[in-house]
């Protein structure tokens, strides 16, 4: 079985700064499900950074902030797309179509959403074969956070997964 990792850049042409109210990553061609895994998308900005903006992954839908919440694209921002496949046996032709619903232009809402990709960890990834492994992420969080939307990935060996808050008063 081959796994494929292939990077693409896309450039939405927008010409001026705007929110987004909703984003979408999703297979686009017939059949490409079956060969995407996943696939992640990242702003670069013109003058430097970006961030997340969101990942494609079997079971997930579209990223809708709620009201009053959205995401900036600032104009001339490059959109980079990672795309990770397997084979199946046979020829699939894949791609991934990301697809954006904006705030009217010139609204700007009360509250920007930043997406992080966060708690990464990859100690212990490699478990020898009738082993039982655990990974564990932590992420601190350093000021008041509202969190919109919590995206687990685990392959389909994985049998299951756990989020914990922890409170600075320790509970």
């Amino acid at each position: 079985r081959r796994v494929l990792f292939r990077s693409q850049v896309l450039d939405p042409k927008l010409t001026e700064d705007r929110y987004i109210m909703a984003v979408e990553s999703k297979p686009l061609l017939p059949k490409s499900e079956k060969v995407v895994h996943h696939a992640t998308t990242s702003m670069r900005f013109p003058e430097g950074g970006g961030g997340q903006l969101n990942e494609y992954a079997v079971g997930k839908n579209a990223d809708l902030y709620p009201d009053g919440v959205g995401k900036l694209i600032k104009a001339g921002t490059l959109i980079d797309m990672n795309i990770h496949q397997h084979s199946i046996g046979e020829e699939i032709r894949a791609g991934v179509s990301v697809a954006f619903k904006f705030y009217p232009k010139g609204v700007v809402p009360k509250h920007v959403a930043i997406a992080m990709h966060t708690a990464d960890s990859y100690d212990g990834i490699d478990v020898p074969a009738g082993e039982v492994g655990r990974v564990d992420g932590y992420e601190l969080l350093t000021k008041p956070t509202k969190i919109l939307s919590f995206q687990p990935h685990l392959h389909n060996r994985g049998t299951r997964q756990c989020a914990e808050a922890i409170y600075p008063n320790g509970k």
